[in-house]
């Protein structure tokens, strides 16, 4: 049913501009650090998903991430190859130098990804209430389709909204003064090449800066995929 909802509703994606501003304008900024729009991700729904658990179904979510900002939705479990995610308020504000990543993720797994640039986001039409709909396939690390992700969502332009300042940080280069603090709060490492003969991957990160040194835990035969947060 889900698949079915998937299909109806993006099924007119358009490779032409807005209705009422031009794509070649909205692409036009004054330096890289200024953002050419902001985009909200208000639905998400995910079909035909490649199982990439051995003996359970998919708990999949989905991350979004463009320059700096990332989000993700619930996980939802158990749900296999669909799930759905509505009311979002997912908020990213847009640069030339930014790509839009979409993530989708089971557990620690990597089911596929897809990137999208400024370009196809505004070039995307919208209707009567100014969404904008598409609908895209995800691909693993050797470039095979893994399943179907579709995005509902509205563009406002650079002129029409000012940022916020807890993100001003994000667009606009600062001037930061030593020492400051960093705290990293998720790591996630996909896609990696077999190190062993006889068993899987038991990755571990390590971090440096300066004198200060740190180490993830190990994750035991977990294989391509790992994440700790």
């Amino acid at each position: 049913k889900i698949a079915q909802i998937a299909n109806e509703s993006i099924n007119k994606t358009a490779t032409q501009p807005l209705n009422s501003d031009s794509s070649s304008n909205i692409l036009v900024a004054a330096d890289e650090t200024t953002p050419l729009f902001r985009i909200t991700i208000t639905d998400i729904v995910v079909t035909d998903l490649q199982s990439v658990n051995f003996l359970s179904k998919n708990n999949p979510y989905v991350n979004i991430a463009c320059g700096s900002t990332s989000q993700s939705t619930p996980v939802v479990t158990g749900a296999g190859k669909a799930a759905s995610w509505h009311g979002l308020s997912f908020i990213f504000y847009v640069r030339s130098i930014d790509v839009l990543r979409i993530a989708v993720w089971s557990n620690i797994s990597s089911i596929g990804l897809k990137e999208l640039s400024p370009q196809a986001l505004v070039e995307c039409a919208s209707n009567q209430n100014g969404v904008r709909d598409l609908l895209l396939t995800i691909s693993n690390k050797n470039n095979k389709t893994t399943g179907k992700v579709a995005i509902a969502f509205h563009i406002d332009l650079y002129n029409s909204f000012s940022v916020p300042a807890d993100t001003a940080g994000v667009i606009t280069p600062q001037q930061l003064t030593p020492p400051i603090s960093l705290m990293i709060c998720t790591v996630a490492l996909t896609n990696l090449r077999p190190v062993h003969l006889m068993r899987k991957n038991s990755p571990i990160v390590k971090f440096s800066c300066g004198d200060w040194r740190q180490s993830s835990s190990v994750l035991e035969n977990i294989g391509n995929d790992a994440k700790w947060e």
